[in-house]
């Protein structure tokens, strides 16, 4: 049976380019490629704020393929030339972080009906994206069980209550070609600034597995899906 993949990128622009500079590019240039020519079955970007300078990425791509050959066909070194040579590989540092993920939708949207969240919602959503770390010596399956089976419940008790939108845990296992740079991403929606501010959680033991996450607040913009 066939399965899908998703892939995490998270991007950091070149020295000399603004990161105003390199948003217009994604979103403008380089994502109605991609779009084009690799046929993503879901596509979305979010936008880091800059935090003057200071944010560890400028923006993160989300790419999903219902069919896994097909997304071997069209990235990594199969990548079309009409992206590959679009001019945004000079705008990014590079080597580009890629993370392969299993997607887990915890809240798929704030309606009592347990529907998706609109593109509309979503779009308008203040974002914050973790990418965390396993702490030195942790055992990846046994975090991933934790965050799956415990932390995210947890987070979910209060969410919607508290003004989530939506909530998406991607764990990232260890590669054949060795451990990724991450253990996951969490992704998570919320009506406004506020919202996330007043979602607060009891402690659950999740935090002892980590060491030295990323947190970055941040919109959508979703270009197929």
């Amino acid at each position: 049976m066939t399965t899908g993949i998703k892939t995490i990128s998270p991007l950091h622009r070149k020295e000399g380019i603004g990161h105003d500079e390199l948003v217009a590019y994604w979103q403008d240039r380089h994502a109605p490629g991609v779009k084009t020519h690799m046929r993503p079955d879901r596509y979305s970007i979010t936008f880091f704020d800059p935090r003057d300078g200071r944010a560890a990425y400028d923006g993160m791509a989300a790419l999903a393929f219902d069919d896994a050959e097909r997304a071997k066909a069209t990235t990594g070194r199969n990548m079309p030339a009409e992206v590959a040579n679009d001019g945004f590989g000079d705008r990014i540092e590079m080597p580009m972080t890629r993370l392969t993920v299993a997607e887990n939708v915890i809240v798929a949207g704030p309606g009592a009906d347990g529907g998706p969240a609109s593109a509309e919602e979503r779009g308008s959503a203040y974002k914050m994206t973790f990418f965390v770390r396993a702490a030195d010596g942790q055992d990846l399956e046994q975090m991933h069980r934790h965050w799956l089976e415990i932390h995210a419940p947890n987070v979910k008790s209060s969410f919607v209550a508290a003004g989530g939108v939506r909530y998406v845990v991607n764990l990232a296992p260890a590669g054949t070609g060795g451990a990724q740079p991450f253990a996951g991403v969490a992704e998570l929606w919320y009506r406004d600034r506020d919202a996330f501010k007043g979602h607060a959680i009891a402690d659950d033991g999740f935090n002892a597995m980590t060491t030295t996450s990323v947190a970055l607040s941040g919109r959508e913009v979703i270009i197929v899906g």
